[in-house]
């Protein structure tokens, strides 16, 4: 994703964009980093907001396409405030109480079926309170979320991560 989607939008000598993104990846692989994920999933809205929102959408506005990998993460933390794993065990959320209280709602509206997880879907993205906007309004954004979140759902998110990272994936070619 760091390669594919967001050097991609950054400005900057070839060397600064090849420095930031081993010093991104370095921080991954640095075995003494121990970040438990509830901890680095505390305020995950807001994170996605500003870290990641702005990448999406210079993304699109530069090559008129959705940036697959980051879309997909945008799924993964929908599917997250579900706050169940995919085999039934429930985990604490930690967030702030509305959007908690959102997300409680919004899941037990959601029946699984894959209109079901548009609607879910539809109404995550339509938060301007967390995003300043509604991205509904981003082409294409609504139904790549919900196609994502529809195979988390269906295969479990490590087999969705695998085929998302899989090249041949039919939603990685969706513009």
């Amino acid at each position: 994703m760091v390669y594919d989607e967001v050097l991609p939008v950054l400005d900057g000598t070839e060397k600064e964009l090849q420095s930031f993104a081993n010093k991104i990846l370095e921080r991954f692989r640095n075995p003494y980093i121990r970040h438990l994920w509830q901890s680095i999933s505390l305020n995950a809205m807001s994170k996605w907001e500003t870290r990641n929102l702005p990448t999406l959408l210079n993304y699109y506005e530069t090559h008129n396409m959705l940036p697959q990998k980051m879309v997909f993460s945008l799924a993964a933390m929908i599917a997250y405030f579900k706050g169940e794993s995919e085999e039934g065990i429930q985990y604490k959320l930690q967030d702030d109480q509305w959007i908690l209280d959102f997300y409680k709602e919004a899941w037990a509206e959601c029946d699984g079926r894959p209109i079901s997880i548009y609607k879910l879907s539809e109404k995550v993205l339509s938060l301007d309170k967390v995003w300043k906007r509604n991205l509904n309004e981003v082409p294409n954004l609504t139904i790549s979320v919900s196609s994502y979140l529809f195979l988390i759902e269906q295969v479990g998110m490590k087999k969705a991560v695998k085929s998302v990272l899989n090249k041949n994936n039919p939603l990685m070619k969706m513009s």
